[in-house]
């Protein structure tokens, strides 16, 4: 998925929703999370985004990925 598009998907999917990422991390590997984004206190930076994980492993805790590090984004 380029940058935009990625962009234009959490754009809709918007705070406080729950949705699942697949993205490349740097060294490579591909990692799942399912989470949400909760409204941001400064103005995000238009890079990465930053996500409240709420299933799995992680549950409870912030991850973040590069826009243009995303495969897929899945809502719900």
């Amino acid at each position: 998925m380029t940058k935009d598009q990625v962009q234009h998907m959490l754009n809709n999917i918007g705070y406080d929703k729950e949705f699942t990422v697949v993205f490349t991390k740097k060294d490579g590997t591909q990692r799942k999370i399912t989470g949400m984004m909760e409204a941001p206190t400064k103005e995000p930076n238009g890079v990465s985004v930053s996500v409240r994980v709420t299933q799995g492993e992680l549950a409870g805790k912030w991850r973040g990925f590069r826009l243009d590090s995303v495969l897929s984004i899945m809502e719900g």
